[in-house]
């Protein structure tokens, strides 16, 4: 979710950036940019690695062994992949928030309320010309390897960070513990 969180806000970063001198009244033009630019496939490869971010995170991992002794489901169990498979179902219906068509359409009204329709046509014009695409072939891979990097160090933080804060929070509740009984 982090991940989602980090490249959408990267996305709409660079959407307010841009110029304002009027305001776009064509819904049209302003899907044709977003269609151009190809958010599409980066809207998928967000997706794809939200999904892929709930393996990072194995269900067994939000758990203590004491309450995976007191929950009656243990790792193994038939119980176990019931659990495991409403995880990934949890997983999924958070991944799949915003849609496709919800995130096209934040990007398009953005544009539509930054760029007037005579910026539109020129940045349309610009990116359906062989600098334009070069640009958004170049900006589709800068984009992917930023996130392939964010995945890469989730992938390998996320697990490692978890055990390290369940061991903080183990210290701090004997500590506790200990300050009750003196």
């Amino acid at each position: 979710m982090a991940l989602r969180l980090i490249i959408s806000l990267l996305f709409f970063g660079f959407c307010l950036t841009l110029p304002v001198e009027g305001r776009a009244d064509s819904p049209d033009l302003a899907r044709k940019y977003v269609n151009l630019l190809r958010y599409d496939e980066q809207f998928r490869q967000i997706h794809e690695n939200c999904l892929a971010s709930a393996k990072s995170l194995p269900l067994e991992s939000l758990f203590s062994p004491d309450e995976l002794k007191t929950s009656g489901i243990k790792p193994g169990s038939k119980e176990w992949a019931a659990a495991v498979k409403e995880y990934e179902a949890y997983y999924t219906k958070v991944c799949d928030k915003p849609s496709k068509e919800e995130f096209l359409e934040a990007l398009a009204s953005v544009y539509r309320e930054k760029l007037s329709n005579a910026e539109l046509q020129q940045a349309i014009a610009f990116y359906s010309s062989a600098a334009g695409k070069k640009l958004v072939a170049a900006h589709k891979l800068a984009s992917y390897r930023v996130t392939e990097l964010i995945s890469d160090a989730q992938a390998h933080e996320i697990p490692s960070a978890a055990v390290e804060l369940k061991s903080k929070l183990s210290a701090i509740g004997q500590r506790a513990r200990r300050a009750g009984r003196e």
